[in-house]
């Protein structure tokens, strides 16, 4: 069980994505039966039990794709032709069209940082999580080898002749 927990505990996601059921029994139902919780992230039943009817619903009805681009930062670069003109720019047609293509790179290149950010952030979660996850096992080591020590240790006391008579 210590190599599974410290197998959990040095994953990342680069090498592994986490499993959905991982999530859902360890990280949620485990760690709620174990009394575990984690900093900023509530682990109760009626959290637990909202966030399942969320998922069964989610799975029946899929949110639709134009809300999504408005929450998620969807990659929809500005063509050249659509960017809007700059009639305050009094440039000859040359400068006009060097102007924009600056203003679009500067665009893209703020995407792509903003983009990195958000990707490094989800893969600090997902590490975060693995983390969670081996930590929930080590709880759950503990409990099942101090009931396995505590009932063989009674077994033992309960099983000498001179005890019993």
């Amino acid at each position: 069980m210590t190599v599974l927990v410290l197998n959990f505990h040095h994953r990342n996601p680069d090498m592994y994505d986490m499993p959905n059921w991982i999530r859902k029994v360890i990280c949620e139902w485990l760690a709620w039966i174990l009394r575990m919780s984690r900093p900023g992230k509530d682990i109760s039943r009626e959290f637990l039990l909202r966030k399942a009817r969320m998922r069964e619903l989610e799975s029946r009805h899929p949110p639709s794709l134009s809300l999504l681009s408005n929450v998620k930062d969807v990659d929809n670069a500005i063509p050249l032709n659509d960017f809007p003109p700059l009639r305050s720019i009094r440039v000859d047609d040359g400068g006009f069209t060097s102007v924009r293509n600056e203003l679009l790179a500067i665009l893209n290149e703020l995407r792509y940082i903003t983009h990195k950010i958000k990707e490094d952030s989800e893969a600090s979660e997902e590490i975060n999580d693995w983390k969670f996850a081996a930590m929930v096992i080590d709880r759950l080591c503990l409990w099942v080898s101090a009931l396995y020590m505590g009932i063989t240790t009674a077994a033992i006391f309960f099983s000498a002749p001179h005890l019993v008579s």
